[in-house]
């Protein structure tokens, strides 16, 4: 599985997956608010870069909490990714608890919403590379 390289930080590589049209992000460390904001604006450029509304997102190795993003990824980054094209995004479950709550807020929160994206979260990549095919 050949991937090319997008971008890369401390806090987030991105990068692309060709056979199977999907964006693959994959979180390290313990990012803070203003890393998560400015790697989910990475998210946008690869999604036009690549055509793609499809992403994977690794956090299974972050520690830490960003639930004080959450509200903004909500209201203000979602609705732009929906507009760059983004169908659907597979999350892979992190091991951290603290992490484990901020992403289950989030999914509570985005479940309280429109259906507007699939979104589900996975215990590997595997699992949620066949679930990202069908869209």
């Amino acid at each position: 599985m050949a991937q090319e390289a997008f971008f890369d930080s401390d806090y987030l590589t991105l990068s692309f997956d060709p056979d199977d049209g999907y964006v693959w992000a994959k979180w390290k460390g313990m990012p803070s608010p203003d890393n998560m904001k400015a790697g989910t604006e990475k998210y946008l450029d690869a999604f036009a870069e690549y055509n793609t509304g499809k992403i994977m997102i690794d956090m299974s190795t972050v520690k830490g909490t960003f639930t004080a993003i959450n509200d903004w990824l909500v209201g203000n980054w979602t609705p732009r990714a929906l507009k760059a094209g983004m169908k659907a995004a597979a999350m892979i479950h992190p091991e951290d608890v603290f992490t484990k709550f901020a992403m289950n807020k989030l999914n509570d929160q985005y479940e309280k919403g429109p259906k507007s994206f699939g979104l589900r979260q996975f215990g590997d990549r595997e699992e949620g590379r066949a679930w990202l095919k069908a869209y």
